[in-house]
């Protein structure tokens, strides 16, 4: 799970999920809980891969996530009020890292993302503007 905020208010009011088919859900957690609302699901993609790691960007809608095959996926979310809401994958780095991919941080602007190896002390650094 990863969490995406509003630009605006800084309020976490999204959540992506990932399952263990491969599928990438967004979901809204803007809810009057209050009122007994439960999260929506705004929209799903997949990449048909074991997922092994996500983050996310605190500043903007863009989230990363590394899969088993030792490929890094960026992507961008919409906004909850978005009319039609997607997730679009910015680019795909595959085989990031010879021997797996640990872990995965993206920077809070969404511009640079990091990996690092699973069993090596190996650091990259991606360039992730659009």
């Amino acid at each position: 799970v990863a969490f995406l905020y509003d630009n605006n208010s800084r309020v976490c009011d999204r959540a992506v999920v990932c399952t263990s088919d491969g599928a990438v859900q967004l979901w809204s957690l803007d809810v009057e809980y209050r009122l007994k609302e439960d999260p929506k699901l705004l929209c799903t993609t997949t990449v048909d891969k074991r997922i092994v790691a996500i983050d996310s960007s605190f500043r903007t809608d863009r989230f990363a996530i590394v899969t088993g095959d030792r490929s890094l996926h960026v992507f961008t979310a919409s906004s909850c009020s978005a009319s039609k809401p997607f997730i679009n994958l910015d680019f795909t780095v595959d085989e990031c890292h010879a021997d797996g991919v640990g872990d995965v941080k993206i920077c809070p602007e969404g511009k640079c993302v990091y990996t690092r190896a699973a069993a090596g002390k190996d650091v990259f650094a991606w360039r992730a503007t659009r």
